[in-house]
Formats: structure tokens, C-alpha cells, sequence
């Protein structure tokens, strides 16, 4: 039977917005609505907060969820992703489906949670990251990505979406993300990748203070999305 974990990484050391996981979002730590959606989803084995701070502890006591204290090495501005996830892996050796939950998008509920874990494996599928599919003229480098210069000026509906990370979920079997890091020292995207496309809300993805602000507006103002947060 196939185990699947929930890891919410909390790290210490957000540089753009300082202890970003324990700013309150309409008075509650923003790492909580991670917690929680994770919890009502109902899909998971284990919830671990994977942190190199003790102090996060005491939220997976809180919740009555796992906690594993990372090595400080795991934990700098230079680590990577991939470091993380093997590290992981290594210490779980009963894991066979890791997924990433974020605490930078709160507006992620547990329906959807749910909903996308399912799709990834009815699809046998190795790796899956959420992105958002935005339709409008965009450029790399000063090159058009999607539309040309010499033609008519393109309807935004009319244009290949590029497809931007959000990352609110990322998740990976863990015999291919190993068999990838071991060969190539970067297993985030192993074996069959989907992109999975989310709308709405749940593209409100927090960075900055800016971010914070907006995300902290539409929460107070939201009364529907609260109560469809907290009854899911």
C-alpha cells in the first residue's frame, strides 16, 4: 500500500519577508493554513513540519502532526530543493509519495489538496508541480515567448498560456526522485512530470510584504472563502 507524506517546510531564514511562516494573516501564523488544509484533506499517512528550528515544534504538537528538526546544513539560503527532498527521503525510509505542501499560498484548501493528489496517481505520474497558466504577451530576454511581432496583435484569449510555478504542491514518487538525484545531483523534476494548472486564489502566492498585505486584504474580506477553508 502506497505511504504518502505531507512535508510543510518551515525555514527560518526568509530573506524577502523575515519570519514570513510566523506572520499572523487575519491573526492566525501564516504556516498554520498549510497545517491545516493538509490535515482536512484527509489523504495523508504522516503531516511532518520539517524545520531546523525547534520552535516549530510546538505547532506539530499543536495539530497533533509530526515533526522532523532538518540539519542547519538543510537550511541556509543556498539550499536547494532537491537537498531537501533527499533528505528526506533518506531519513523516511517507509515514504513512497512525498508531497510538498507550501506556506506561502494559504488560500490552498484541502478539497484541492485532495483533488490533485488523486490526479497524480490516477496518472502514474512521478513528479507534479503546480503552476498557473497566464494568458497574456510575454517576453524572455526581450524575446517574445508567445506571439510573434510581425503579425496582427494577438488576443490575450487567443494566446498560448505561459505557464508560471506556484509551487503550492510539489511531489515526487520516491524511487525516481533518488534513482534521478543519485545520476544528476537534481531530482525535482524525475521520471513523468506534470504541470498541474490552479486558479483563483490559490495562485495568491506570498514573497514579499506586498503579498502579505494583499493575501491579509482578501482574507478579512472573504467571508466565503473562510468558511469553505475551515468546513473542508
Amino acid at each position: 500500500m502506497t505511504k504518502i507524506f505531507a512535508m510543510i517546510p518551515v525555514r527560518m531564514g526568509s530573506q524577502r519577508l523575515k519570519k514570513k511562516n510566523f506572520a499572523l494573516l487575519n491573526k492566525r501564523p501564516l504556516l498554520e493554513y498549510a497545517i491545516i488544509a493538509a490535515k482536512k484533506s484527509k489523504i495523508f499517512d504522516k503531516i511532518y513540519l520539517n524545520s531546523e528550528s525547534a520552535d516549530v515544534e510546538k505547532f506539530a504538537k499543536k495539530f497533533n502532526i509530526e515533526f522532523y528538526k532538518r540539519d542547519p546544513k538543510f537550511a541556509s539560503s543556498d539550499t536547494t530543493s532537491d537537498e531537501v527532498v533527499r533528505d528526506f527521503f533518506k531519513t523516511f525510509n517507509d515514504v513512497d509519495l512525498l508531497v510538498w505542501v507550501n506556506t506561502t499560498t494559504p488560500f490552498q484548501t484541502a478539497k484541492e489538496i485532495r483533488t490533485i493528489v488523486k490526479y497524480f496517481i490516477k496518472k502514474k505520474a512521478d513528479t507534479l508541480i503546480t503552476v498557473e497558466n497566464k494568458y497574456a504577451h510575454s517576453n524572455y530576454n526581450n524575446k517574445p515567448l508567445n506571439y510573434l511581432t510581425t503579425s496582427k496583435f494577438a488576443r490575450t484569449q487567443d494566446l498560448k498560456p505561459v505557464q508560471t510555478f506556484i509551487y503550492s504542491l510539489m511531489m515526487w514518487k520516491r524511487k525516481s526522485f533518488l534513482q534521478q538525484y543519485k545520476k544528476y545531483r537534481s531530482g525535482i523534476f524525475s521520471g513523468k512530470v506534470i504541470l498541474y494548472p490552479i486558479k483563483g486564489l490559490s495562485t495568491v502566492m506570498i514573497k514579499t510584504i506586498d503579498n502579505f498585505k494583499l493575501a491579509n486584504f482578501i482574507m478579512k474580506q472573504n467571508k466565503s472563502f473562510k468558511l469553505e477553508y475551515f468546513k473542508n
